[in-house]
Order: C-alpha cells, then structure tokens, then sequence
C-alpha cells in the first residue's frame, strides 16, 4: 500500500527481525528472503543483496544495518 510506505514501520520490523536473528541464530546462517520493485532498497540495507545466479535475496550471519 503506498499510502503506507516510507514511514519506517518496515525497517523498524526488520530491525527487530535482525536483532532477533543476531540472539538466536549462528554467526554464518543463511538468512533468505523474497523483495521486489522499491522494497529491493529497504533490505540492501539491512546487508541482503540481489544475486543473478539466484531468485531472491540473501546474506550469511547476523547483520545490523548502518544507520
């Protein structure tokens, strides 16, 4: 709903997620997920990246974002 996009509710959910996954899982867990069109960004800076030889997007072990 882009009525409802860039207030930060998505990056402050995703921060929780992060912060869970950093408590919970190993430091080298595949952490996968599904983004398309404009949310592609949100999670680029939450360290997820795009790669071609795969669908969706992915990163290995905790990560918090650069503020």
């Amino acid at each position: 709903m882009p009525e409802r996009q860039r207030r930060g509710v998505g990056a402050a959910i995703l921060r929780r997620l992060e912060e869970w996954i950093a408590g919970h899982a190993s430091p080298g867990a595949f952490v996968g997920l599904f983004a398309a069109g404009e949310s592609v960004a949100l999670y680029r800076r939450f360290g997820y990246a795009v790669h071609d030889d795969m669908t969706g997007m992915f990163r290995v072990g905790p990560h918090l974002p650069t503020p």
